[in-house]
């Protein structure tokens, strides 16, 4: 027995599910399903653009047109223009970079805690939090010597008792999301209540907020790179994703004594935070 199909291509319904799709963000996947109905490379950025369409029925034709996207419904609010695909690749592989060096932070430090703890079952907790808090596609990225580190926690580990938090290691999609709202947000005021558990101290003893994973940018706001800020001796505090434990930083090549005014916020947001004062302020 033979079973016939009779079906017909609307050319119509073709270009509002390409359009479609590029407002979902999947703009490799709208490229190629124009490419795959035949309708010529020259006519595409127009057709996503909204100023001609295709139609008919089996048979395609282009005809002009007037559409615009409705960008409540776009993927994070926006429809770009064609031509800036790709600005939004290379800015989703540097996303993607500076995704992976915060996890390789997270991880270098995990690993130092691991390896420096004699408690059985903090050992155990230690490495089961190595082998299963970071994703295959980072665990690739890490030098043979640092995979090493990796593949033995999966040996050591064991049921944890005291399962860690890692809940603040957020996956690589999300965080790009929050990386280009960071990038339309606006440099927050100084807090002179110190009540975020992350930003930078100023030597002028201003205190900037930021979210965590979030102090390069921050940096970028205050008009400086990383590396400057610390040089020119902004302290950077914060507080470990994994165990919890804050962190309270200064430049490695910052040689001068900090100002009064810096070394009192420090001192407040300790107190604030409960945290035991860096040793460099007791010396100074």
């Amino acid at each position: 027995m033979t079973t016939t199909l009779h079906f017909s291509i609307d050319f119509k319904w073709l270009t509002d599910h390409v359009r479609q799709l590029w407002s979902e963000g999947r703009y490799q996947l709208a490229l190629d399903t124009l490419c795959d109905s035949g309708c010529p490379e020259g006519y595409h950025k127009a057709i996503l653009r909204g100023t001609i369409k295709m139609a008919g029925i089996n048979e395609g034709y282009i005809e002009k047109d007037n559409w615009k996207p409705d960008l409540s419904i776009c993927h994070r609010g926006t429809y770009p223009d064609p031509d800036r695909l790709p600005v939004i690749a290379q800015q989703g592989e540097e996303y993607r970079e500076k995704y992976f060096d915060m996890l390789e932070m997270e991880y270098n430090s995990l690993v130092y805690e691991w390896g420096r703890t004699t408690n059985g079952p903090k050992l155990s907790d230690l490495a089961y939090t190595v082998c299963t808090t970071f994703p295959e596609e980072f665990i690739e990225t890490l030098s043979e010597d640092q995979k090493r580190m990796w593949k033995l926690a999966h040996r050591e580990a064991s049921s944890p008792t005291l399962l860690l938090d890692t809940s603040l290691i957020i996956g690589l999609d999300e965080f790009v999301e929050r990386e280009r709202k960071l990038d339309e947000a606006e440099t927050p005021e100084p807090d002179d209540d110190y009540q975020s558990r992350h930003g930078w101290i100023l030597p002028n003893g201003d205190f900037y907020p930021c979210e965590y994973w979030a102090h390069d940018w921050l940096a970028d706001c205050l008009g400086r790179t990383v590396i400057e800020a610390e040089d020119r001796g902004w302290v950077r505090v914060g507080h470990s994703c994994i165990d919890g434990k804050a962190r309270i930083a200064r430049g490695k090549n910052f040689n001068g004594l900090h100002p009064q005014p810096q070394l009192d916020a420090t001192w407040t947001w300790c107190q604030l935070h409960n945290v035991e004062l860096p040793r460099w302020i007791t010396e100074e």
